[in-house]
């Protein structure tokens, strides 16, 4: 409860759009936050890549699981809001929920007047774009459809310095620019989503999301 509680705090203070704020206070917010998260992530041993839930009935408002494996099944009836450290079987990790980015999420719906449940994908990543490029976070988003279960995202000149200098599997999940689209994409898409590849190239960030399935899929 000691870590929940301090987790909380930070994530607080961290997702709060920068439109509000001087961007390089915002920017020094999120750059210390991701220094607590990297040592977070390294003592409890996580190791898998985050998986981005969608809304559902046990977590209303969504959340992200940090396995402890790089590859794990996850069962969602075991999820609720009260669960933090997950450990059935070969199911373990962190389960943060709401997500980290909660708070950033709720002002992009309400500044874009979407709710994003069951939208049509390219609808949600325009809505997303103008919004971010709005509080002169990001350029753009580009997004592509590569098949059924793959999905290429391209976030072309983002704002945040900090959000550049983040380990790869880190920054998916700290940057609140990319988290916080990936979890508006799994709302969207109803569907549990992965990273498969993140890269950076100068100020864009390229991200290959795999589909994991629905929630129907992975209750037990």
């Amino acid at each position: 409860m000691g870590i929940s509680g301090i987790f909380i705090g930070l994530m607080i203070i961290t997702f709060i759009p920068s439109n509000l704020i001087d961007i390089n206070l915002y920017d020094s917010t999120v750059h210390s936050f991701s220094m607590f998260f990297e040592t977070f992530k390294n003592n409890l041993n996580l190791k898998g890549n985050g998986v981005y839930i969608p809304p559902y009935t046990n977590l209303p408002k969504g959340g992200l699981f940090i396995s402890s494996d790089k590859y794990c099944n996850i069962h969602l009836g075991n999820f609720d809001e009260e669960t933090f450290k997950i450990n059935y079987g070969n199911e373990s990790g962190v389960l943060i929920a709401p997500p980290l980015n909660y708070s950033f999420i709720k002002e992009i719906e309400k500044y874009s007047n979407m709710d994003f449940s069951n939208s049509d994908i390219y609808t949600t990543i325009s809505a997303v774009s103008s919004t971010l490029k709005a509080y002169g976070l990001i350029d753009t988003i580009e997004c592509e459809e590569i098949d059924d279960n793959i999905i290429k995202l391209t976030i072309e000149d983002i704002k945040l310095k900090s959000c550049l200098n983040l380990d790869v599997k880190t920054s998916g999940i700290i940057c609140p620019i990319i988290s916080s689209t990936l979890h508006i994409i799994a709302k969207s898409l109803n569907q549990l989503i992965t990273i498969k590849e993140i890269e950076k190239k100068g100020n864009c960030v390229e991200i290959t999301i795999v589909k994991l399935g629905t929630i129907d899929e992975h209750m037990w």
